[in-house]
């Protein structure tokens, strides 16, 4: 296990922020950190609704894989998308 940095877009709020996760985290548990990390940084909540969908430059990040395994490495980007807002 290495851990990689990664930059998260967030559309939303327009803004960005470093990560470092380990390369063999699943995709399901990554959302989960992300999603905590994120809505403590920014005290929202409610940001993001009901769940999320990570996006990298080629397309949806699967659950079921890892970082690594989605060919995810130091310094790439990741997007993340809330399924449903609400304010």
């Amino acid at each position: 296990m290495n851990l990689i940095t990664v930059e998260v877009i967030n559309p939303v709020l327009s803004a960005t922020y470093d990560f470092r996760l380990p390369d063999t985290m699943k995709i399901s548990d990554i959302k989960r950190v992300l999603v905590d990390d994120i809505r403590a940084f920014e005290d929202i909540a409610s940001l993001f609704g009901d769940g999320v969908e990570l996006f990298s430059e080629t397309g949806v990040l699967e659950d079921e894989y890892s970082l690594l395994e989605s060919n995810i490495r130091n310094g790439d980007r990741i997007m993340i998308v809330g399924t449903a807002f609400h304010s």
